[in-house]
């Protein structure tokens, strides 16, 4: 569901014609054991690391610290990271799914991947390195959480006025 191992097949082509970037995976989840092992298999390896659950701050630096974020997710219901790299002015690359074209809506630094495909993938990770002065330059701003929070609940609630549809 999260798509990471899509990412890492992504990253084997793109690391290959990008040498010298590294992928850090977050977090924790059921697949993590076999991505993993598959993660230790390619030629790659030594430059694909696992940094587990993080505390936010951690997470918020790593992402502050990234040359792109990527969402490789096959379904995004709030699009929280996208929100967080976007307000840090990262290049974001992802799919038209879920809460992500809302979230990204207008931002000049996310490179959208149109097929569900490791090659596709690869293709946007190049063209969000590309991507990453001009993504820096439209810095949204950020006044705090409880604002983004009424945003949303804003959002779900004219969703439900209409219908849900």
């Amino acid at each position: 569901q999260k798509g990471h191992h899509l990412l890492l097949e992504a990253y084997k082509t793109f690391g290959a014609t990008d040498p010298g970037f590294d992928l850090v995976f977050l977090g924790n989840g059921p697949m993590l054991t076999a991505l993993k092992a598959k993660a230790k298999k390619s030629a790659l390896g030594e430059h694909i690391s696992f940094r587990g659950n993080v505390s936010h701050r951690e997470a918020l630096s790593l992402i502050k610290e990234a040359s792109f974020v990527v969402i490789p997710s096959e379904a995004e219901g709030f699009g929280l990271v996208a929100a967080e790299a976007r307000i840090l002015g990262r290049p974001i690359v992802t799919f038209r799914r879920g809460a992500l074209p809302e979230v990204l809506e207008g931002y000049a630094g996310v490179t959208w991947v149109e097929h569900d495909m490791a090659p596709a993938m690869a293709q946007g990770m190049a063209c969000a390195m590309r991507c990453e002065k001009k993504a820096a330059e439209v810095v949204p701003t950020f006044d705090s959480w409880e604002i983004v929070a009424q945003k949303y609940i804003h959002l779900f609630s004219e969703h439900l006025r209409q219908g849900g549809k």
